[in-house]
């Protein structure tokens, strides 16, 4: 099996995932490049590169989960939409159970039913 990654874009044509991902310190990018090599080739993705959310309202989401030189936590948001795609809704970081920019799981949830509602559209992420 091989995944795919696709990222939500924005009503208005944003590419908000790879906004994101641009303004993180090279080392997460790169430690992001190195999971996602990895979660390509998996059939189930293992802890802690990935940990599905806990709590109803969250159900089907899960994070990839990622930190920079300094430790600092990131995750990018999303769910298995089909048997190989997984589509990232948002980046944030994480610390002390915190997700910053606080609403991040809301947004998720929010973002989720967009797509699911043919609202917004989706890119496949650059390899």
């Amino acid at each position: 099996m091989r995944w795919s990654f696709w990222c939500y874009t924005s009503r208005t044509g944003r590419r908000v995932v790879e906004e994101w991902l641009d303004s993180v310190p090279a080392s997460a990018q790169a430690n992001y490049t190195a999971i996602k090599r990895r979660l390509k080739l998996l059939q189930e993705w293992p802890e802690p590169a990935f940990r599905k959310l806990r709590g109803r309202n969250y159900s089907g989401l899960g994070e990839i989960r990622f930190s920079d030189d300094d430790n600092v936590q990131y995750r990018l948001i999303g769910y298995h939409s089909s048997e190989s795609r997984f589509v990232i809704l948002i980046g944030c970081t994480h610390k002390q159970r915190r997700y910053n920019p606080t609403n991040a799981l809301e947004t998720a949830v929010k973002r989720k039913k967009q797509v699911a509602k043919g609202k917004v559209s989706l890119h496949e992420e650059d390899s």
